[in-house]
């Protein structure tokens, strides 16, 4: 048989793709993209407000997707930019906005990229003069002259990486063997920037692409001991760190409330204090118990017209050298710069001889982290349980409207900390403080007298979404943590403790989740207001589900599309869990595949690639209203909390159900993602009856067997194809397989010799075209791409010519209708990610990222099988959405 290999010469590509391969190109306004559901669902530490603008909030989760409110948190929409890739705007550090100008603000990212603003947080600019090469943690605009600008370095505020512990209470010291500093190198592929390397000696600007959503813990580099400051609008720079520890971490930088030549710093160092714009820093901490401190707010007394300072100092727990722990640090106050300190401890101190099990279980978590010692050890060394424990708070906020009304946080989820409560308020500047955020039983339980007695509500008083049953059935509704927390001029909070965003505007009284909101009372239907932070968001469709199609992710279950009737934001779809954190304790949370059987819609299929469950087949018979595990075929070899194996395509013969195919891949640059170290059965999984018993079936695939998705022929099912990657370690080309006897043997179909790895297969049902989507984070442009073959394989045409290309697909009802969802590539600059839509078959092109706030991270594109208006994508990081195609 004469095989004919069809392909273009550089030479040869059409104009269109050239200009996208060589500037940045706008998108068409041809779809109208609308995110939707879950809510947040995901860790962010960065929320906002304005400090004169009320309704303004800016929010910056950790997948990298920004937003911005102007609502009061009531609809939020991207800040990113839509035709932007990653080196555009990434996870904020800090905000500042002008006080003369509204609309001018400032930021820092977390590689040290100093941004701009000059419509309220809308529209972002990068400036190229900041000298920072990593991370910091604070930028300040003067009050009085928004052009000179403090940045301070520092990875303050990640609580969730930096920890304080006794032997290093002042930053936590990474461990050699599991952290990494990296300095990126460009010209290395992505993919080997963290493997055999503790650093890398060149230096550059830092990508936090090369370590985020590893499964290693590693960190960038970070600008310890650095101050900055700018007196041109950020044209120039100036260090400022004289005298200052080569180590010191910088948390706050404010002002003198009557003199804005005077600065307060807080550091881990202590509080600093500067009478000249910052070129000599003295530290007026001294006389603190420890003067590390953790956070830091001012305000002017109006009797005296003298700032008063108030601080939270490094809480420690001591050894007394008789079985027990004393706590010291905590909340102080000075009215005279430093010279003296009143404590705010008044009644934080917890008794925990008086309290339940739940928060003493939690205590001997803690202190043995502190002490970096097991808890069975902390539990034999520290037996007398103390009367008075303060939580290792971290967070403080002063109510604008009343300097008395403070409020005080901590995180039990990512700071090392304990129970009974993430969020205590005083309305008297310390005197007395009550926990102001409560949920779970304990409130009305078990500890209600304790709290009774303490003169603190005991009400449940906060409202969540689709997490309401999970943080009312857990002790104290869980591992919250106060992850967040803003206050504006008028005394209204935001927060964000459980992956959710909470709002209260009666001044912690009541607390209303904000980025869920449901269709009415009951209903279990929730709409998105835009702020999605959710990983591995997908779709499963079925003609059979007329439309309420599966929504997949990761961390927050299995959803599907409603047909409620919204009317509280009609635009925007609704969607249910029915699999998750509303349903049942032990449902899982990271869904990798579903599948409907294809006789029967009550049977569904599904495979989780962590936490509860992972790595098991799941079945339900009764439309997914109950599920059991029915076979384990991948095996973890660590905690399946932390590990993770993804599966993919997880498929069912029409014709004879009781064989079933999955596929496990060994990387995928898309989600920065490798497996579990340690595991290594890659491939194509089979089973003959029905899912129960699983066997690989390699034979004829390359030796790593790196399949990234499978698909059936359409007319014989015995017949599959699968997409292999390029090996993990870049030595063996990936390609197209296909196998005509269930798995038993596979051969490599030939295809274009540039091709050297295939992302995608899909073939259409109708006129039984195959497409393949091809290409590397760093390969060569003409090794990426889609080529169809209109003859089972036997010839192939380039007909889209980008080279980084991670799915294709083609709409039922219409072969002419083409959707590609191209990533970045690193050498072209990263230019032109996206989605793009053919309605000719391929012989034109539309670029369509409008409103799509990280179009470089789609891992879903899919055209509606029944609307030819409607075409729903998945970004990871961002979530779900729905696009409204607007052809005429």
């Amino acid at each position: 048989m004469l095989i004919v290999i069809t392909c273009w010469s550089q030479n040869q590509i059409p104009r269109y793709f050239t200009n996208l391969q060589s500037e940045k190109i706008l998108s068409e306004p041809l779809v109208s993209w609308t995110q939707f559901g879950s809510g947040s669902a995901g860790y962010c530490d960065i929320v906002e407000y304005h400090p004169t603008n009320p309704n303004c909030v800016i929010m910056s989760p950790d997948m990298y997707n920004n937003y911005g409110s102007w609502d009061n948190g009531a609809s939020w929409q991207t800040i990113n930019d839509c035709d932007g890739t990653s080196l555009g705007l990434r996870r904020m550090r800090d905000i500042s906005f002008s006080i003369q100008n509204p609309d001018y603000g400032v930021a820092i990212d977390e590689r040290g990229w100093f941004w701009k603003t000059h419509d309220l947080g809308h529209h972002w600019e990068r400036n190229h003069n900041f000298p920072a090469k990593g991370v910091c943690s604070v930028i300040t605009l003067d009050p009085t002259n928004d052009q000179t600008i403090y940045v301070g370095g520092g990875n303050f505020w990640n609580v969730k990486w930096n920890k304080r512990t006794l032997a290093s209470p002042r930053r936590e010291i990474p461990k050699p063997s599991i952290h990494y500093t990296i300095k990126c190198d460009f010209n290395i592929p992505i993919q080997h920037m963290y493997q055999n390397t503790r650093e890398k000696e060149n230096q550059c600007d830092f990508d936090p692409r090369h370590y985020s959503n590893t499964d290693y813990s590693i960190v960038s580099a970070t600008e310890y001991g650095k101050i900055w400051r700018s007196s041109d609008g950020g044209t120039s720079w100036q260090l400022i760190n004289n005298g200052l520890p080569n180590d010191i971490d910088v948390g706050k930088i404010l002002f003198h409330p009557l003199n804005p030549e005077i600065l307060y710093m807080a550091t881990n160092y202590g509080l600093y204090k500067s009478d000249n714009l910052g070129e000599q820093w003295t530290n007026i901490g001294t006389k603190l118990p420890h003067n590390m401190l953790r956070d830091l707010a001012i305000y002017l007394d109006k009797k005296t017209q003298k700032p008063v300072l108030i601080v939270i100092d490094q809480v420690f727990w001591n050894d007394d050298q008789k079985g027990g722990v004393t706590s010291t640090g905590g909340v102080f106050k000075s009215t005279d710069e430093g010279k003296t300190w009143e404590p705010l401890n008044s009644n934080l101190y917890l008794d925990l001889t008086k309290i339940s099990d739940y928060v003493v279980g939690s205590w001997f978590n803690a202190i043995s982290r502190w002490f970096d010692i097991s808890n069975k050890e902390a539990r034999i060394k520290f037996p007398k349980l103390p009367k008075r424990a303060l939580q290792n708070f971290n967070r403080l906020k002063l109510d604008p409207s009343n300097p008395e009304r403070l409020y005080l946080g901590h995180s039990t989820s990512h700071d090392i900390s304990f129970h009974a409560g993430d969020l205590w308020k005083t309305e008297d500047g310390g005197k007395h403080w009550i926990i102001c955020n409560r949920t779970g039983g304990e409130w009305q339980g078990v500890d209600k007298e304790f709290w009774e007695e303490r003169g603190n509500p005991t009400n449940p008083n906060m409202q969540f979404a689709h997490l309401q049953r999970q943080v009312m059935e857990k002790p104290y509704g869980g591992k919250m943590g106060c992850r967040a927390l803003t206050i504006n001029s008028r005394g209204e909070l935001i927060t964000v403790m459980e992956q959710q965003t909470l709002q209260s505007k009666d001044h912690g009284d009541t607390w209303q989740q904000i980025d869920d909101i449901e269709t009415f009372p009951g209903s279990g239907h929730w709409i998105g207001t835009g702020c999605s932070n959710l990983t591995r968001p997908r779709y499963y469709m079925d003609k059979r589900l007329k439309g309420k199609y599966f929504l997949l992710s990761g961390e927050h279950g299995l959803w599907q599309l409603g047909k409620e009737d919204n009317k509280v934001l009609p635009n925007i779809p609704a969607v249910n869990q029915i699999v998750g954190q509303s349903c049942h304790e032990d449902d899982p949370h990271s869904i990798a595949t579903v599948v409907i059987h294809p006789k029967d819609t009550n049977i569904i299929y599904m495979q989780m690639y962590r936490q509860a469950h992972a790595g098991h087949i799941r079945r339900s018979t009764d439309g997914g209203k109950t599920w059991e595990n029915i076979a384990q075929p991948i095996k973890f070899s660590v905690k399946v909390a932390t590990g993770r194996v993804r599966t993919n395509s997880l498929i069912i013969d029409n014709d004879i159900p009781e064989h079933m195919y999955f596929c496990v891949f060994s990387w995928d640059k898309l989600t920065d993602r490798k497996q579990t170290p340690g595991f290594s059965d890659f491939g194509v999984y089979h089973s003959a009856n029905g899912g129960y018993c699983w066997e690989r079936v390699n034979n004829g695939l390359p030796a790593e067997a790196n399949v990234g998705q499978l698909c059936f022929d359409p007319d014989n099912q015995k017949i599959l194809y699968a997409a292999l990657k390029k090996s993990v370690d870049m030595k063996t080309r990936g390609g197209l397989y296909r196998t005509g006897d269930r798995g038993k043997s596979w051969y490599e179909l030939p295809v274009p010799k540039e091709i050297e790895s295939v992302n995608h297969v899909h073939i259409n049902k109708q006129n039984k075209y195959i497409y393949i989507a091809c290409g590397l984070s760093d390969g060569a442009p003409e090794s990426g791409g889609v080529w169809v073959s209109r003859d089972i394989g036997q010839t192939w045409e380039k007909i889209f010519h980008m080279p980084y290309v991670y799915q294709v697909t083609v709409a039922e009802y219409d072969s002419d209708r083409i959707a590609v969802s191209v990533a970045e590539n690193t050498n072209i600059d990263y230019l032109n990610p996206g989605a793009y839509l053919s309605f000719d078959g391929g012989e034109t092109w539309h670029k369509s990222n409008q409103g799509l706030g990280q179009a470089y991270w789609i891992v879903d594109l899919k055209w509606d099988l029944i609307d030819p208006n409607i075409i729903w994508c998945g970004l990871n990081g961002s979530g779900w959405y729905k696009g409204t195609i607007n052809k005429e």
